[in-house]
């Protein structure tokens, strides 16, 4: 009867003949307002009006206990279990009618209410998304305009340093020619007078000479390394030792070495570079060998933790492995090795022992 006087009202009706049943059809249907009996089949009224009101699909849902007995301790309890408002079944239609319009109201100025805060939410997130943006754009540009001038004066720094460079190797490799020239010179005029200990000392002479102009390349072949971009392709790395190999022993004429180069071995890497790398590496077997006959320095590849490992091993005067980190900072030709390998992305390091043997290993990933 109810059902049918609120659907001439204008409402649409959902009918449940008990708190079970109810619970079941508002989990499927949800509605504005509930009316609910206190006693009912199944389930009564206080139970359903509680398990709607913990369950959180139900809890906002505005319910009406309709109850035949006006009793203090059944307002009560129906308050007690949730119930939004109380209505006596004597109070009569249009005074029930007046309570559900009313809650209907609550319900939709409550939700307008929520739909206006969330708007204003949506509008204020937006408004702080725009400013963040505009910052982090702004910091961007900052940033950027940062790193260009960085990058400018670095530039103009790595200029200045190779013109410097340039001109102390040339400042230098003067009186150097000169040295060398003139003691040329002095030996050709006194060279009948001069006894076996003397040409030693010439031939030190020399050496020193040839020594420092090499140590004056390598220190700009250091500059120039890390500007140098890193152009990879593959090389025949057996190739490269053997003609470095061929090279050393040509200005060095009066060292014996003895040569064990791995074969194939390739790698993708700056050729260039690599070059410079064996020549660094493999001339320790030249200079740290004098006090043996024949020096040998060994070139071979080892796979260890799922990479390949080169190394270059010596026969010569070997070092404490204690200073073994040390040794990269300790001279040019070590130090661009270092700078070479690490330049593509690989890693240097060195094993010896005193009196026998100096190895050096290195990583090439590409």
């Amino acid at each position: 009867m109810l059902g049918s006087r609120l659907r001439k009202r204008g409402l649409d009706v959902l009918l449940a003949s008990s708190g079970e049943q109810a619970i079941q059809l508002l989990g499927q249907q949800g509605v504005d307002c509930i009316l609910l009996d206190r006693t009912m089949t199944g389930m009564g009224g206080v139970a359903t009006c509680k398990y709607l009101k913990s369950s959180s699909l139900t809890a906002d849902i505005p319910i009406i206990f309709l109850t035949a007995t006006e009793q203090r301790e059944a307002v009560i309890e129906g308050l007690a279990a949730g119930a939004d408002d109380f209505v006596s079944k004597a109070a009569g239609f249009d005074a029930l009618a007046a309570r559900i319009q009313a809650q209907l109201r609550r319900r939709h100025t409550e939700a307008e209410q929520r739909e206006a805060r969330e708007a204003l939410l949506r509008s204020d997130l937006a408004v702080l998304e725009a400013r963040a943006a505009n910052e982090l754009a702004g910091m961007r540009a900052q940033l950027a305009e940062q790193l260009a001038t960085s990058n400018r004066e670095l530039a103009a720094a790595n200029r200045e340093l190779e013109s410097f460079g340039y001109s102390v190797a040339h400042d230098l490799r003067g009186p150097l020619r000169s040295i060398g020239l003139c003691t040329h010179l002095l030996v050709e005029r006194v060279r009948d007078q001069l006894d076996q200990r003397s040409l030693d000392l010439v031939q030190r002479v020399f050496g020193s000479v040839t020594r420092m102009s090499d140590l004056i390349e390598s220190l700009l072949e250091l500059g120039r390394i890390q500007r140098h971009a890193i152009a990879r392709h593959t090389i025949d790395l057996t190739a490269l030792a053997t003609s470095v190999i061929d090279d050393l022993s040509l200005r060095h004429p009066d060292r014996q070495v003895d040569a064990a180069i791995a074969h194939p071995l390739t790698v993708d890497a700056d050729g260039r570079l690599v070059r410079l790398l064996l020549e660094n590496l493999m001339s320790n077997a030249w200079r740290f060998t004098t006090d043996k006959a024949i020096a040998r320095v060994e070139l071979g590849c080892e796979q260890a933790a799922g990479e390949r490992v080169f190394y270059i091993r010596d026969n010569g005067i070997g070092f404490d492995p204690a200073h073994a980190a040390r040794l990269f900072s300790a001279g040019v030709g070590l130090h661009t090795a270092r700078r070479i390998v690490e330049h593509h992305g690989g890693r240097i390091w060195a094993e010896g022992e005193p009196g026998a043997f100096a190895k050096f290993s290195f990583t090439l990933p590409g």
